[in-house]
């Protein structure tokens, strides 16, 4: 097996398998162990593939084409978001502007620009290179971020699980689409951001 499909393989593992076995004994030490493993193996997943950067979506792509159709996907994806809060909570209330801007951050740097940069770049682009059509791909990167959230299901919780398929489904359609990954990082990150402003403060894992 190629290198990069090895990495592809130890990566996935890391935030399908490992993550979710270790997150009922210490949800410190499952997300310290996977995004310590997702800043070593992504650089060098990049760096090895770096020759398709544009089909990584590391490119600027067609920006102008993926912002407006994020524009357009926004009202979903934020009704989503709304749904997801409601079903963790059975209520709605705003957090404190303080901890909405440190959600913001935190959104992007631990969830969305490793996870997008893992399923709609990397694992998005290998497919297409290993002959999958461009909704095989899409479908089956799709699932696999479906997978990372197993939780949900476990606990009863079927929107939530829905409501992640769907939208790893759209992001794997705009990052294919525009060859760029502005909107599908600026979408995932909303999604997570509104979801917890609107648990007013609770920490729930997303």
């Amino acid at each position: 097996m190629p290198w990069d499909d090895l990495l592809i393989v130890a990566a996935l593992v890391m935030r399908l398998v490992v993550r979710q076995l270790l997150e009922p004994i210490s949800l410190e030490l499952a997300f310290g162990l996977y995004l310590a493993a997702m800043l070593v193996l992504l650089p060098v997943l990049v760096w090895r593939m770096r020759r398709s950067r544009a089909a990584l979506g590391l490119t600027r792509g067609d920006l102008a084409g993926s912002l407006r159709a994020t524009a357009l996907l926004l009202p979903l994806v934020l009704a989503q978001a709304a749904a997801n809060a409601w079903q963790l909570t059975g209520r709605l209330a705003l957090a404190p502007l303080w901890l909405i801007g440190l959600a913001l951050l935190n959104g992007l740097v631990t969830a969305a620009l490793p996870e997008e940069v893992l399923f709609r770049g990397v694992l998005l682009a290998r497919l297409r290179r290993a002959g999958a059509s461009p909704w095989q791909a899409i479908v089956v990167q799709g699932a696999l971020f479906a997978a990372g959230h197993m939780r949900y299901p476990l606990a009863g919780q079927w929107l939530l699980f829905g409501n992640v398929t769907v939208l790893g489904l759209l992001l794997g359609w705009l990052a294919l689409r525009y060859r760029t990954l502005t909107g599908p990082i600026a979408l995932h990150t909303l999604s997570n951001v509104v979801t917890f402003a609107l648990l007013g403060g609770t920490i729930q894992r997303l």
